[in-house]
């Protein structure tokens, strides 16, 4: 069952009207219900791995929180934390293994008496809640109470709006609001989830879809494109990532608080950063703050001296870049915000030390605001290469044209001269869209909220005309499903 889907809908009209007429303390149980009625639609099978993984995280949380030994604790902590790492790695990781193992034999001269590749389906939603089981037990190894039982455990793990794709939760940010009943959300808060439901929508039909449409060719054939025609491609995923990933965050948060359940904002206009570590602290928030948490932390974070401090952000990134996919694709992802992210520490601490006093003076200069912005945006944009790409030789093509700058302006005359802009309007209109489109989504967050109601549920009803209007032929699921 998609979210862009009239499945969906109806599932969420029906869970909501016996939301509606249950009495408070028996709505999570009801919600919890529903959300393995939503799980089972994609795969039945599935079901029985999150009903494996909860128990033995949930059985593992009692034995934590016990007075038992540090030592038993630490064993069951680590054994948890494996079961659901190993449960990951089968699904998500085993045939990028074999790939790995199939080249390192071959290059070795070696035969090689494993298979190649394996039918192994992924579950939908395994990277996420992997993640919130090992922050789970975490918490509760450092002192957190536990949850009092395991269905109070499973709805956190299960709960729909962030199953499949985030935002990845703690249990103490959700467990508050459900642990005495669910209440009635009130009139406003409705509003505010209706409203959220329908910008959702908009971004992913009418803008994420349509970038879809010219970015996918190029990337499916990357050699047989124009340079003029790559930069539009790259510029459209980067609008179709952006808008994509903006719009499951809001019908997610929107679905959620038509049930009087507030999730954690997962997007702060990433593409306002003025460096790449502010791009991290804005995109994919959860699992930033997760990964901030329980990995670079742990790791020293930066406590320490610059190089240590740096290992630890490329080990971090890197981290992130693989939790995306299996894949050397991923692995590059990886390696590049992980060089640019350390690459921006050790220029910060150059910085002060070159200029000392007028530090603070010169980046808050207009001039280097600018630039800083401009070099992030690209950096950002060219990420999306390595995000797209069907393969690292496919990334290498498009790269390519991307550097060929005099086969770009000579193709961009050729087209002046036969007065066709079609592609260079495209382009330019792609650079708009992302350039404007944050400034566009706070201001109308600024106008839109002191709007009368009859005047937002007349905005809402224009908006869902405009995705039936405008919305692409074909609807793909949102990127973030995949992993």
């Amino acid at each position: 069952m998609n979210f862009i889907s009239t499945q969906f809908v109806i599932f969420m009209l029906v869970t909501w009207g016996l939301f509606l007429v249950l009495p408070p303390r028996y709505r999570w149980q009801m919600l919890l219900a529903a959300s393995y009625v939503f799980y089972a639609t994609w795969s039945i099978p599935f079901v029985a791995v999150i009903l494996l993984t909860t128990s033995v995280d949930y059985l593992a949380s009692k034995i934590l929180y016990a007075n038992a030994s540090p030592q038993f604790r630490k064993m069951t902590l680590w054994t948890a934390i494996v079961v659901n790492l190993l449960v990951l790695g089968y699904f998500k990781y085993f045939n990028f293994f074999l790939d790995i193992n199939a080249s390192l034999l071959k290059y070795l001269g070696v035969a090689n008496t494993m298979p190649k590749h394996l039918e192994i389906l992924l579950p939908l939603g395994i990277s996420y809640y992997t993640f919130e089981a090992i922050s789970y037990l975490l918490d509760v190894y450092r002192g957190a109470k536990p949850a009092p039982n395991w269905l109070s455990y499973n709805f956190y793990i299960m709960y729909f709006p962030h199953l499949i794709s985030g935002p990845i939760v703690r249990f103490n940010e959700l467990w508050p609001q459900y642990k005495d009943g669910i209440q009635n959300p009130a009139f406003a808060r409705v509003g505010k989830g209706l409203e959220l439901l329908v910008l959702g929508y908009m971004f992913k039909l009418i803008i994420a879809d349509n970038c879809a449409g010219i970015a996918d060719p190029v990337f499916a054939k990357p050699e047989a494109a124009t340079v003029l025609g790559t930069y539009t491609a790259v510029l459209a995923f980067a609008g179709q990532l952006y808008f994509d990933f903006l719009g499951y965050t809001h019908i997610a948060r929107g679905a959620s608080l038509m049930f009087n359940l507030q999730l954690p904002i997962n997007f702060n206009h990433p593409l306002n950063a003025d460096n790449m570590a502010d791009f991290w602290k804005r995109w994919q928030i959860s699992l930033s703050r997760w990964l901030h948490d329980y990995l670079y932390v742990p790791l020293g974070g930066s406590r320490k001296y610059l190089p240590r401090t740096m290992l630890n952000v490329f080990i971090t990134l890197m981290v992130a870049g693989i939790w995306h996919g299996a894949g050397w694709i991923y692995v590059v992802l990886g390696l590049y915000f992980g060089v640019n992210v350390a690459g921006y520490h050790a220029w910060r601490r150059l910085r002060k030390k070159l200029f000392k006093t007028k530090d603070k003076v010169i980046v808050n200069h207009p001039l280097y605001v600018c630039a800083a912005h401009i070099v992030t945006f690209t950096l950002i944009v060219l990420s999306g290469v390595f995000f797209r790409s069907t393969s690292v030789q496919n990334e290498l093509v498009v790269f390519d044209h991307l550097i060929r700058f005099k086969k770009l302006f000579e193709e961009i005359a050729a087209a002046a001269r036969v007065d066709n802009f079609t592609e260079v309007g495209i382009c330019l209109s792609m650079i708009v869209i992302l350039i404007s489109g944050p400034y566009v989504v706070r201001l109308y967050e600024r106008l839109y909220q002191p709007m009368p109601y009859w005047v937002k549920l007349q905005t809402a009803t224009a908006a869902l005309l405009l995705c039936w209007i405008f919305c692409a032929e074909y609807i793909p699921p949102f990127i973030y499903f995949q992993f």
